[in-house]
């Protein structure tokens, strides 16, 4: 392996396991913001895509948008044909939950 082999970082943010998130669940939305700050919005990834940059199986992600979508962090919408998941992260809605959690 090379350092070239080695330059597909994942900015994690350890604040997101003060939500109730385990650790998979905070490494799923910390890529989301990422792709949410570099798209402007909306993104779509394919679950293989999620899992070649966060190495996390396929039931780690389904738990992770799960979770996430119900606390309101993540939106999700599907369009398209062939149908496909557009995500981005509600940074209102993460925000407040941060400040909820750090009184």
């Amino acid at each position: 392996m090379s350092n070239n082999d080695l330059d597909g970082k994942v900015t994690y943010q350890p604040q997101f396991t003060l939500l109730g998130l385990n650790l998979a669940s905070a490494i799923f939305l910390s890529q989301a913001v990422s792709w949410t700050n570099e798209s402007g919005g909306w993104f779509t990834k394919t679950m293989d895509e999620w899992a070649n940059v966060t190495g996390l199986s396929k039931y780690q992600q389904k738990y992770a948008r799960t979770k996430l979508v119900d606390m309101g962090v993540l939106v999700e919408k599907q369009q398209g044909m062939p149908r496909r998941i557009y995500s981005c992260v509600d940074f209102d809605a993460l925000n407040k939950a941060i400040k909820v959690v750090s009184q």
